[in-house]
């Protein structure tokens, strides 16, 4: 099988090409041209500008993949969000749809507003707070109105990854670079995250290649909920640091904000389980002491 993966250097491409590696999937990369890729083992890399929609569907046709995976997203660069969170899916939708590719793309749990007490199912209605959710859920839409070749949506919670040399920052290596630069991180206890790790969500695409029978929109997380506050303490004890406490501000806003979801009918479907929290550590497994600046 044949797949073609855009967003090789974000925490999850590189998880994706690891364990693809290992399975012997036959994984083709496209790199941006104002990225730096090192250190993944891979099969092969094209270096493509993605805003030069000629020569990504030249790539496309020329390689003509089974799937196409997209987990290439801008969640800090609001004049960068529209090209990669909207109008990047639009283009891959209707590119696959004329391939007749399998389209799996990676949206986000900041479509919802976080405003309801029960997990998030994919049935209710997304209110995005953002502007990064505004773009993530216009990129649903659109992947949704130009592609009738059954595309795959799978909507995830923040993320934590272990030390791999990628270009954006998931929150843990956020919360241990804010310790070690000795500033402090304001997080609050009454927001409610479903924490996973991008090896998990990288065995759940693998098999999700492979199920051509699931289409439309999923979602996968942890298997439990934690405050971001309480996840930030975890991080920091688990890298050994004393009084964690000081390097976080406690947050005044009392509003609580659930963004955890449902992860049925998914779960029951796949052989890839929801981690815990204390499995998602020991797959981390952070061990290294933080080395202070």
């Amino acid at each position: 099988m044949k797949t073609l993966l855009i967003g090789i250097s974000s925490p999850i491409g590189q998880s994706f090409l690891k364990a693809s590696s290992n399975r012997g999937l036959n994984v083709i990369g496209i790199s941006d041209s104002d990225t730096t890729f090192t250190g993944t083992p891979f099969h092969k890399v094209i270096e493509c500008d993605l805003k030069d929609q000629q020569k990504l569907q030249a790539i496309c046709f020329q390689e003509w993949p089974d799937v196409l995976i997209n987990c290439l997203e801008e969640d800090e660069d609001e004049g960068k969000m529209a090209d990669l969170n909207t109008n990047l899916p639009k283009f891959l939708s209707q590119l696959t749809h004329h391939l007749g590719t399998r389209l799996i793309h990676l949206s986000s749990n900041a479509i919802f507003d976080g405003s309801q007490s029960d997990f998030y199912r994919s049935t209710d209605k997304p209110n995005p707070q953002t502007f990064y959710g505004q773009t993530k859920l216009l990129g649903e839409k659109e992947i949704l109105k130009n592609s009738i070749s059954n595309p795959l949506i799978l909507r995830i919670p923040k993320i934590l990854s272990p030390e791999l040399e990628t270009e954006n920052n998931n929150f843990n290596q956020l919360v241990k670079q804010t310790a070690q630069k000795l500033e402090v991180i304001q997080l609050s206890k009454h927001t409610q995250l479903q924490p996973t790790s991008s090896i998990n969500i990288a065995d759940v695409i693998l098999e999700l290649c492979e199920r051509k029978d699931l289409h439309g929109i999923f979602h996968w997380a942890g298997s439990e909920s934690i405050s971001e506050y309480d996840l930030a303490l975890h991080i920091l004890r688990r890298a050994n640091i004393k009084n964690p406490e000081k390097f976080i501000n406690l947050s005044d806003d009392s509003i609580k904000r659930n963004f955890c979801m449902e992860l049925h009918p998914l779960n029951n479907k796949l052989k890839t389980k929801a981690l815990s929290i204390q499995e998602l550590f020991e797959e981390l497994d952070y061990k290294e002491p933080l080395k202070f600046n």
